[in-house]
């Protein structure tokens, strides 16, 4: 059976209140944690997930961090990491972007756009990454009308025109 992890903290009451408002509300509840702590009402998990009406893993987790690098690390919150960071390069986006900018490569959905970087670029690309990366990342949309059809000959164009 694991040991209860048990820590000291270091920051008195005041310093606590005047973090709590200096810090957004997604932090509110870890730097509630500690002033209960501090203040002497609970040190127990269990009792401290139902006051902060969160996970008892959660607390579990603010402790470590806690224990491990201070109130800095508590409160180091890095928000909207995505898997797209690592796996779709800043050359494949280039290539990415001049395929979605030029009118005749003709994605009409997010499917062929991951089927076509799965056969030329990434065997193991999910769809989940290129939407986010073709949504957020390039601000591209798939559903916009084109100019022109994309299957157009453009003789037949110029014969049209001479007519």
């Amino acid at each position: 059976m694991a040991s209860r992890i048990k820590i000291t903290v270091t920051e008195d009451l005041q310093d606590l209140k005047r973090l709590y408002h200096k810090h957004p509300a997604h932090l509110h509840s870890r730097i509630r944690m500690l002033y209960l702590i501090k203040s002497g009402v609970t040190e127990s998990t269990k009792v401290l997930s139902g006051h902060l009406m969160v996970g008892s893993r959660a607390i579990q987790r603010w402790k470590n961090d806690y224990l491990v690098g201070g109130i800095d690390n508590l409160l180091n919150y890095e928000k909207g990491k995505h898997k797209s960071n690592g796996i779709i390069t800043p050359t494949i986006s280039a290539v990415l972007k001049e395929q979605l900018s030029s009118p005749t490569s003709g994605f009409t959905s997010y499917v062929d756009l991951q089927q076509w970087l799965q056969e030329n670029h990434l065997p193991t690309v999910t769809y989940r990454v290129v939407h986010h990366h073709a949504t957020v990342k390039l601000k591209a949309s798939l559903k916009v009308a084109r100019k022109s059809h994309i299957k157009k000959d453009p003789s037949a164009v110029e014969n049209f025109k001479k007519q």
